[in-house]
Formats: C-alpha cells, sequence, structure tokens
C-alpha cells in the first residue's frame, strides 16, 4: 500500500509547477500524491497571466477532508501568496499534525476543524476555537453520518478523554518510538503509537526572475506561522535573502548566522550558488553547514525544478530516510529529471522537468 503525502499548493495549467509537479513527482517515486489547492493559475511556459485566490475556508475544508480520511505520512507547502491563507494553513497543520492548533500542543486545549458544513451540526466556527461557548457547543468538520443513534463523528480525536478513541497519524519513522508503518489509525483497532507527519516548507516568494511577489507581512507570516512547524525549509537564494537566511549574509558567520535566523529545525537553500560547470545547494541541519554541488545542466527547461526538488525530499523522508539521505537522493531524482527533459519543446519559454519512474538504487528513471 503506498504512502500518502499531501501538497498545499497552487495549481500550475501549464502542468511544469506548483501541486502538478509535486503530484508527478510523486507518482515517480512511489507514494500516493494527494493536494488541497491555494490558488490556480493560467499559466504557460513563458508568463502566468492570472492567478486567482482561493477562500481560505475551502482550503481549510479541503485539508480537514484529505487528512480526517487518508491521513498523511507528510506535508509539503508551495505556493500561499497571503497572509491570510499562511494562518489558515498553520492552523490546519498544527491541528492534525500536533494534537492541537497554534499554541495547544498535545497537552493544551483542543482546537477544532472548520465546519465545512455548518447545517451538519450548527453555526461555523473559526480555527483556534478555544472557546466552544460560541455558539454554546463545538462544531466538527464532515460529520458523515449524524444520524448514528446522535452520536458525533470528529477525525484524529486530539483527545480521547471526550469519549472518543485516540486515533494516530502514520507512524513515519520507527526511529520515532513505533515499529510499523500505518496509516492515520480510523480504526481504534489497529493500535500504535502516536507520530505525526513531516512537515516540509517550501517558501514560494519570487518569480522566475528572483524578484519578490509580495509585500512584505507574507514573509513574516511564513516566519511567525509556519516555520515554527516545520521540519525542513526550503528557500531558494533569493527567499532565503527575503527570509533573512541568504547565503551571503551569512559572510563570515558560518553557519551561525543562517541557524540563528531560522525557526525551523533545518533549511535546505536551493541555489545557493552556481557556476558555469555546477550548482551548490546549501543544508543546515541546526548544528553545521554542509554543501551539496550537482553538475549544472544546459537547459532552459527548469521550470519545476525547485518544487519537483522539495516534493521529492519530502517523499524519501516519507519514506524513512534520514533527512540528509532525503535530500540526497531527492537531488538525484531532480538532476535526473532536468537531464530527461533537458531537449524538450514543449513550449516557447521555460520548459518543464521530465518526471517519471526513479530508482534510488541506481538512480535512473524510465
Amino acid at each position: 500500500m503506498p504512502l500518502p503525502l499531501l501538497t498545499i499548493a497552487g495549481s500550475d495549467s501549464g502542468g511544469a509547477a506548483g501541486a502538478q509537479a509535486d503530484l508527478k513527482t510523486w507518482a515517480a517515486l512511489g507514494v500516493y500524491g494527494m493536494s488541497a489547492l491555494t490558488a490556480v493559475t493560467a499559466q504557460n511556459s513563458v508568463l502566468v497571466q492570472q492567478v486567482h485566490f482561493l477562500p481560505p475556508e475551502l482550503i481549510a475544508a479541503q485539508i480537514d477532508a484529505v487528512l480526517s480520511d487518508y491521513g498523511a505520512v507528510a506535508i509539503k507547502t508551495g505556493f500561499v501568496g497571503r497572509v491570510e491563507i499562511i494562518e489558515v494553513v498553520a492552523d490546519r497543520l498544527a491541528y492534525w499534525g500536533r494534537g492541537g492548533g497554534r499554541g495547544g500542543g498535545r497537552g493544551g486545549s483542543e482546537t477544532r476543524p472548520y465546519n465545512v458544513n455548518p447545517d451538519r451540526g450548527g453555526p461555523e466556527t473559526h480555527p483556534n476555537n478555544v472557546n466552544p461557548g460560541r455558539g454554546g457547543s463545538e462544531t466538527r468538520p464532515n460529520n458523515a453520518n449524524p444520524g448514528r443513534g446522535g452520536s458525533e463523528t470528529r477525525p484524529n480525536n486530539a483527545n480521547p478523554g471526550r469519549g472518543g478513541s485516540e486515533t494516530r497519524p502514520y507512524n513515519v519513522n520507527p526511529d520515532r518510538g513505533g515499529s510499523e508503518t500505518r496509516p492515520y489509525n480510523v480504526n481504534p483497532d489497529r493500535g500504535g503509537p502516536e507520530t505525526r507527519p513531516y512537515i516540509v516548507i517550501d517558501p514560494v516568494l519570487v518569480n522566475h526572475r528572483g524578484e519578490a511577489m509580495f509585500p512584505p507581512d507574507v514573509a513574516d507570516a511564513y516566519r511567525r506561522w509556519l516555520f515554527p512547524l516545520a521540519d525542513l525549509v526550503t528557500p531558494n537564494a533569493a527567499e532565503a535573502r527575503l527570509l533573512g537566511i541568504g547565503e551571503e549574509e551569512r559572510g563570515g558567520g558560518g553557519a551561525g548566522t543562517l541557524g540563528s535566523r531560522r525557526a525551523a529545525a533545518r533549511v535546505l537553500i536551493k541555489g545557493a550558488r552556481r557556476s558555469d560547470s555546477e550548482i551548490v545547494d546549501v543544508y543546515w541541519d541546526g548544528a553545521q553547514r554542509i554543501e551539496l554541488p550537482q553538475a549544472l545542466i544546459d537547459t532552459t527547461n527548469t521550470h519545476g525544478s525547485g518544487d519537483t526538488l522539495s516534493a521529492a525530499v519530502c517523499a524519501f523522508l516519507a519514506l524513512g530516510h534520514a533527512p540528509l539521505e532525503a535530500i540526497r537522493l531527492a537531488q538525484a531524482f531532480t538532476h535526473t529529471a532536468i537531464r530527461r527533459g533537458a531537449g524538450w519543446r514543449l513550449g516557447a519559454g521555460h520548459g518543464p522537468l521530465g518526471h517519471g519512474l526513479f530508482s534510488p538504487k541506481t538512480g535512473n528513471k524510465s
């Protein structure tokens, strides 16, 4: 049975980047990809013509619908673009990933998911509803069978003391205290210790020319709400500079400067440095700075390469690889995908990668 992964990202109508790149990457790596779309774009290999952001309530409903049923071993965020969307994504990740909303944690107050169908349970509540007195009662999402003797249905019951059996997310890493990989425990008889999904935050902040696409409060919202939830943050060089973790900002300070300016446990700067012959990613693991060079492929078909790399890291983490090993495997996958599509002429601009089946043992794909 494949492991389920969730991408929270925008849709690229050209199919090269965004959620489409994530899902192609995951299909090639043999995991099951799911999506919660944040925006719909009209774009091709040349330009982005239009962007339509989806309402935060709909984004929350997508996340709740997927995670309440399928669960997820790992979750990746991509194009988010607005403070209010960042806040609602962070709220849902906190709820599903840690058993409570921002500030609640596993031992704090229980937060409630969006009531995505108000007719099923009363008035709609908002994220971080830590006061059940609003409207007189708690509401919960997708009570798929409200006629079960009047009982409530609730996903991921983070507080089993309220009358329900505790459900559990995938035990994605046996080293975290479990011995078996299993899906969200929607059947309490499956047992097993509670773990949480890996969270990879890919902060999409600049266009292909390295220019900021959003006002500074978007970068601030990433730092405030999403980075504290992340196991890994994967900006490119321009995005890292906007976030205060750019390569040149370290100067003579080495890894310590990078470490002091981030809230996530680990940071991977994609394309931190490049020359005519190689491109270098830089990984900060919380203690040391590691340079990870790759040979530069002479092609303009690199649209979606950053999304692909981050999605591949997310997949390899879910499959049980240690972070540095997951990054190296993801580099190999992305490099192979770029090489496969290097000669394609599917459009007039920057073309897509050639995603396909990939073998971590040989580095080949078909």
